[in-house]
């Protein structure tokens, strides 16, 4: 079983890793950074409930699995222009193959470290601040079951 951090690492490398932001990878970290530079990706744990446990009854999907429920914050600098609006719905495009929603489905096993992970929900499309500055973003709920 994955510890919390090695989830965190392993879902933000298979976004670096398979994704491609206008001819770039997207940068994803596995932690809270202090400052960002967009565009890029935070992977962290969901407000709230974050971690389910296996039941006794065997209620988990796998049993004897720990299922995690992170966030993807997804940010990108905040301009005035369609440019912005454009870098973020290509991350959240599940038609482009470089897409980050893609990234994850397609490499769901997170390179063998986990059994499986699952964008679950997009939300908070719009204007976001991190440490007082303002970005433009979106967050992707992922359930991973490791």
């Amino acid at each position: 079983m994955a510890d919390l951090a090695a989830v965190r690492n392993a879902l933000a490398a298979t976004i670096t890793a398979n994704t491609n932001i206008n001819g770039q990878p997207l940068p994803a970290v596995g932690y809270l950074p202090g400052q960002v530079n967009p565009p890029m990706a935070i992977v962290a744990p969901q407000p709230g409930q974050m971690i389910v446990f296996d039941t006794l009854d065997g209620g988990s999907a796998i049993p004897g699995t720990v299922t995690y429920h992170l966030r993807v914050v997804l940010l990108v600098a905040y301009g005035e222009d369609a440019s912005t609006q454009a870098a973020l719905d290509l991350m959240l495009s599940t038609d482009e193959a470089g897409s980050v929603i893609n990234a994850i489905t397609q490499h769901s096993r997170l390179d063998g470290s986990v059994h499986y992970a699952v964008v679950t929900t997009a939300h908070g499309y719009g204007l976001r601040l991190w440490n007082d500055v303002q970005y433009f973003g979106a967050e992707l709920l992922v359930s991973v079951a490791a």
